[in-house]
């Protein structure tokens, strides 16, 4: 081969080169792509297991890459452990281009809402409290479990102590739902408490007006500082002045415990 032609074929080759290159670093205009992300395959959450949700690519230019939220991608297209809700699915392909579908997990799990209704309070400290269950379904038939004890279908539970109780409400299918229930000490804040307060609280040089301190002659204030109130009677930093007794501290505690009603 002449240098002539062995220049000509270099030159050719070198071209042709370039023009490879350049064809394959050209950028894809995603907004031009064909790229979409369907749902192959979808489960509610029930009570047994969360929901699932199986999706696919089509279109673009594979291997594809999925993600839920866009929080995190990967290649598998099966997404397991989803609650009840709305999301936003992606695709992404090998070109980094990106489609979204928004998708709702529907939820198998029935409602469970029973009415508690507190039949008598359990004293202060006391354990006489008792309460009805009643399902809001109507017809419905529920066992429960009060306290971790056995599933019965009892409804109505005596002997309670003050305080949390914890309830687990279960269908015939086994399906459960775990709440807590206040039972509370019924002590009356007009009949029991405000003596306490206006006999070692509301004193001149305390909780009045004007001594740049919450004024306890008005109610609104006392509840607004009920919990305060618990706290400095129980460590006995209140009253300032005199002393009140154990049975006096934890009446005010149980009233605040019961949410400091107006009762």
């Amino acid at each position: 081969m002449n240098k002539a032609m062995k220049k000509y074929w270099t030159m050719a080759l070198m071209v042709g080169v370039l023009l490879s290159c350049g064809e394959e670093d050209k950028p894809v205009d995603c907004a031009l792509s064909d790229l979409s992300v369907s749902v192959l395959a979808q489960t509610s959450e029930n009570c047994s297991e969360a929901g699932s949700i199986e999706l696919q690519g089509v279109g673009g230019e594979a291997p594809y890459a999925y993600s839920v939220n866009g929080i995190s991608f990967q290649d598998e297209s099966l997404f397991e452990g989803l609650s009840a809700g709305e999301y936003s699915v992606l695709v992404r392909d090998a070109n980094h281009c990106m489609k979204s579908l928004g998708v709702e997990i529907g939820s198998d799990i029935p409602d469970l809402s029973v009415e508690v209704i507190i039949d008598q309070a359990a004293g202060c400290g006391g354990t006489v409290g008792q309460l009805t269950l009643v399902p809001e379904a109507p017809d419905a038939v529920y066992s429960y479990s009060l306290d971790g004890g056995a599933f019965a279908t009892e409804e109505v539970y005596t002997d309670l102590s003050q305080g949390m109780h914890d309830l687990v409400v279960q269908d015939a299918a086994g399906c459960q739902d775990e709440t807590t229930v206040y039972v509370p000490s019924g002590i009356s804040y007009s009949m029991e408490v405000a003596e306490i307060i206006s006999t070692n609280c509301t004193l001149a040089k305390c909780h009045v007006a004007g001594n740049g301190i919450p004024d306890f002659s008005e109610f609104s204030v006392i509840q607004q500082q009920a919990e305060s109130i618990k706290k400095n009677t129980q460590n006995k930093t209140m009253p300032k002045e005199g002393v009140l007794t154990d049975e006096e501290i934890a009446k005010i505690a149980c009233w605040v415990e019961d949410g400091a009603l107006d009762n």
